[in-house]
């Protein structure tokens, strides 16, 4: 999924019962906290790959996403 101009996520992203790696690089989100929220609907997920740019960021992602 990296690099394809997306700015949005769906909300739901459970059906995708085993995916565990994502990488989200290249992206342009409209609202991190909202992706975010997206992604801790995949129940396998273990690795994330995303471009961040300010430390909030990253512990929004650590304390909402503790299984990363």
């Amino acid at each position: 999924l990296a690099d394809n101009l997306m700015s949005i996520l769906p909300e739901d992203l459970s059906a995708f019962t085993h995916l565990e790696d994502v990488n989200l690089n290249g992206n342009n989100f409209e609202q991190l906290e909202d992706v975010i929220i997206s992604l801790t609907t995949l129940p396998m997920l273990k690795s994330l790959h995303i471009n961040l740019h300010e430390e909030e960021q990253v512990d929004f992602i650590f304390k909402t996403m503790p299984s990363l």
